[in-house]
């Protein structure tokens, strides 16, 4: 008499327990998109990095742009700011220098705290995000 109550029982756990799993973190949605330098050409090979505004649900992401400026990364849904920054072609012996004449990112892309790149990651992903560096007004002196 008691086997079918305890039948029941193990049925309506296998049913609700996959569900639990005690993580309250969104699962990494995919991310596609293209960094377009200030004179709307190829940033070269460079790094995108994806900072969270909410670090404590987030976790950041990263990915090395393609050729074209292309890049696909894995990160939960939420609000990021962006980074762009060069990183040293095969076969060179040092990475460029952020500020200097080869670089065609600007450096306030290439800090957390300057740059003003903002991403919003929704639920479902994405697979269109443009990052548009625009050149930095120099003021005179």
């Amino acid at each position: 008499m008691l086997l079918p109550w305890i039948r029941a029982a193990f049925i309506l756990l296998a049913l609700f327990l996959p569900g639990c799993d005690g993580d309250p973190r969104p699962k990494p949605v995919s991310v596609r998109g293209k960094v377009v330098g200030p004179t709307a050409k190829s940033v070269g090979p460079a790094t995108v990095i994806f900072w969270p505004e909410d670090s404590k649900n987030n976790h950041g992401a990263s990915a090395v742009c393609e050729a074209d400026g292309s890049f696909h990364l894995q990160c939960t849904p939420g609000n990021y700011k962006a980074t762009v920054s060069p990183i040293r072609p095969k076969g060179a012996t040092t990475s460029p220098s952020p500020q200097g004449p080869e670089s065609t990112i600007p450096i306030q892309y290439q800090n957390q705290l300057t740059t003003t790149l903002t991403v919003k990651v929704p639920d479902i992903g994405a697979d269109n995000f443009v990052l548009n560096l625009k050149p930095v007004l120099r003021t005179s002196q």
